[in-house]
């Protein structure tokens, strides 16, 4: 069985339904605002140590079972990583249909949080789920047939174009019609006038819920830069120094937290820098971007093999290994080091590291939010959790100062 595959279409559609309740929120208040933002997390950091003494394939299955968001990412990583430390290249033809399948992942696990998040947030009746499982697996088998996609080792696909054409179709056509209510390519190309308009008058849930967003408690922007894509050079330069161990669990560039995700990757976009050329709203530009996020993922899976992916260089097996893919919830990075054949290091920095950590663009923004409703405020500092991730799940507990 593959990572991350169900035994069934349905259950693979409720598998999607996933979220990530490893965290709790402390906001502690003096005279009504809110002075510190505090999380806890559950899940250990040091959970890369479960991976050194295995060998490749223990590394896959486990990867597998330990992140069930992203877990095509997550093993896409890690066989990449290993591939460079192995000095081996696969067919650029494997290593599309493995990108492919990742940019699904992203597009279906997100597409099911963020229909069923948004319908109750507005106070609808949880929708049906798209048939994003069945999708999948229609997908899986067009570029594999029986054959597992992600495994250490060399394949050639032989792909079914018809049938990934097909599966392009079906998930814009549900995209489209489920959240936007219009044309992607019309949506993606329109002008902040235009823009405007749907916002304003559109029943589409999407339209819907920016307009939910955008009637809340404004949040400052606290400026946190942009991840850049690094180049390996330059990650392994920072994960072999003597600050390597800090990046793991607060990871910074030139001494600054980084945002990464869904408003990393579509900021450039034209209907982003429109809505930004205005007086933006930190949560509904998060909103937004994830629209836009959606919308370039089914343009990836559109492109099916002709997809561009990074190359994978022409490295010879030297141990290290290196790895950045983009995950749902944003980049992805995987170290790590080999020696007769079991693993000597594994370092991996993962995309909540970035938006959570503690002077990170999540916690920062709900620093100053005034205000002596408490249930107010815990419904504001979770809708500004969905906004940045929608797979974030978490209790608030709001605090004195004078409580501590």
């Amino acid at each position: 069985m593959s990572p991350g595959s169900y035994t069934n279409g349905q259950n693979r559609v409720m598998g999607m339904l996933l979220v990530d309740d490893s965290f709790e929120l402390v906001l502690y208040q003096n005279l009504g605002q809110v002075t510190r933002a505090v999380l806890h997390s559950k899940r250990p950091l040091e959970i890369q140590n479960l991976l050194v003494g295995r060998g490749p394939e223990e590394v896959l299955e486990l990867l597998a079972r330990l992140y069930p968001i992203g877990g095509k990412a997550q093993v896409f990583a890690a066989l990449l990583a290993l591939e460079e430390a192995y000095g081996l290249h696969p067919n650029p033809y494997h290593h599309k249909a493995r990108a492919l399948l990742v940019h699904f992942e992203n597009l279906a696990q997100t597409w099911v949080r963020v229909e069923q998040d948004w319908a109750k947030l507005l106070g609808n009746p949880a929708p049906v789920l798209p048939p994003v499982g069945l999708l999948e697996e229609r997908l899986t088998r067009a570029l594999y047939g029986d054959h597992p996609p992600f495994f250490f080792g060399d394949f050639t696909p032989k792909a079914d174009v018809r049938v990934i054409g097909e599966v392009a179709l079906e998930a814009r056509t549900g995209l489209e019609e489920r959240l936007l209510g219009t044309s992607l390519d019309l949506f993606l190309k329109w002008t902040q006038g235009q823009w405007a308009q749907w916002l304003e008058n559109d029943s589409a849930l999407g339209a819907r819920v920016l307009r939910y967003y955008r009637q809340l408690p404004a949040l400052k922007n606290p400026l946190v830069p942009i991840l850049p894509w690094a180049s390996e050079q330059e990650w392994h330069k920072v994960l072999s120094s003597a600050d390597a161990v800090g990046m793991l669990y607060h990871p910074v560039l030139a001494g600054k937290p980084q945002e990464t995700g869904a408003f990393a990757r579509t900021e450039k976009s034209p209907l982003l820098q429109a809505y930004l050329k205005t007086n933006p709203n930190l949560a509904v530009s998060r909103v937004l971007a994830r629209l836009v996020d959606l919308g370039q993922s089914l343009k990836f899976l559109s492109q099916g093999l002709e997809i561009a992916v990074a190359s994978t260089g022409v490295s010879k097996k030297s141990g290290l290994g290196l790895a950045q893919v983009e995950s749902a919830r944003g980049r992805l990075v995987h170290r790590l080091r080999v020696e007769a054949d079991k693993i000597l290091q594994y370092q991996i920095i993962s995309p909540q590291q970035w938006n959570l950590c503690p002077k990170g663009v999540f916690l920062q923004a709900l620093v100053g939010v005034k205000g002596s409703d408490k249930p107010g405020l815990a419904r504001l500092a979770r809708a500004w959790s969905k906004a940045l991730d929608p797979f974030l799940e978490m209790p608030v507990k709001i605090l004195q100062e004078e409580e501590l």
